[in-house]
């Protein structure tokens, strides 16, 4: 991903989050990642493994292509 697709990813999670009433502390507990995780990727800091992105997609209910940035 880019670095535009990267800041685009983390601001469809942010918004599923507020959607779905989910902290930053809240989805990494139900991941299985850190705090610190979710807020770079959150940011467009980070890319997440795959196996992140789906712990993530299934904690907030939606399908991973829900998340993923458009082309």
């Amino acid at each position: 991903m880019t670095e535009k697709q990267l800041k685009e990813f983390g601001k469809k999670i942010k918004h599923k989050m507020i959607d779905k009433n989910i902290t930053q502390r809240e989805l990494a507990q139900k991941a299985g990642v850190s705090e610190v995780m979710i807020s770079r990727i959150l940011k467009g800091d980070k890319k997440p493994p795959f196996d992140t992105v789906l712990s993530i997609a299934k904690c907030l209910g939606v399908k991973v292509d829900d998340l993923l940035p458009s082309k």
